[in-house]
């Protein structure tokens, strides 16, 4: 992998198994990888504060680089992504928190800003127009809200831009849909 270029490996277990987070943890460690543990989010009875610490002790005891709050399900709010990026930093002191949320629910974009208020050190971020819709929060967009609430992101977005263009050219001559900001949708969390 290293040979590839890869330098790093995200670590994700569904039911957030600290015992398949250590072996592959352990793993990547032993070829030269840094490490990303995603605990993943979802909504329950089980799925309580009192867990995401447990589980963020867990994490922190196998010395990633990152934990990555990870809502696959594009379930979390602004309040609850806020609530567990402060419970994931006083859990796993030290360890830098990322964000991975998607925008099915038209939540992700209002996540992401929560999130970077709280003090996470990274989101995750796509280019249109494979951005929104069911992706990530577009890489512009949340550069943008990030500059309008006092914070400098990291990121050069120059780059970016041709990038955007040609996919989107891309996309439209292949008649491939085009990642648009969606309606928040409250029958996402009727289950």
């Amino acid at each position: 992998m290293l040979a590839a270029g890869i330098r790093q490996l995200r670590v994700i277990d569904p039911a957030n198994d600290s015992a398949s987070w250590r072996k592959s943890v352990a793993r990547a460690k032993r070829v030269g990888l840094g490490t990303v543990v995603n605990l993943t989010f979802s909504v329950s009875p089980k799925h309580t504060d009192e867990y995401y610490a447990r589980k963020a002790r867990e994490a922190a005891a196998l010395d990633p680089d990152f934990i990555c709050l990870k809502d696959p399900g594009a379930l979390l709010t602004p309040e609850r992504t806020a609530n567990l990026v402060r419970v994931i930093q006083q859990h796993a002191p030290g360890i830098p928190v990322n964000l991975h949320v998607h925008c099915t629910t038209g939540l992700g974009p209002l996540c992401a800003l929560e999130a970077i208020k709280m003090g996470a050190e990274s989101i995750d971020a796509a280019v249109p127009p494979l951005a929104n819709a069911s992706s990530n929060p577009s890489v512009f967009n949340v550069a943008q809200n990030a500059r309008a609430l006092g914070y400098t992101p990291l990121i050069d977005e120059e780059p970016l831009l041709p990038v955007a263009r040609d996919l989107d050219f891309i996309a439209k001559r292949e008649g491939f849909p085009i990642g648009a900001p969606v309606e928040y949708d409250y029958s996402q969390y009727v289950h």
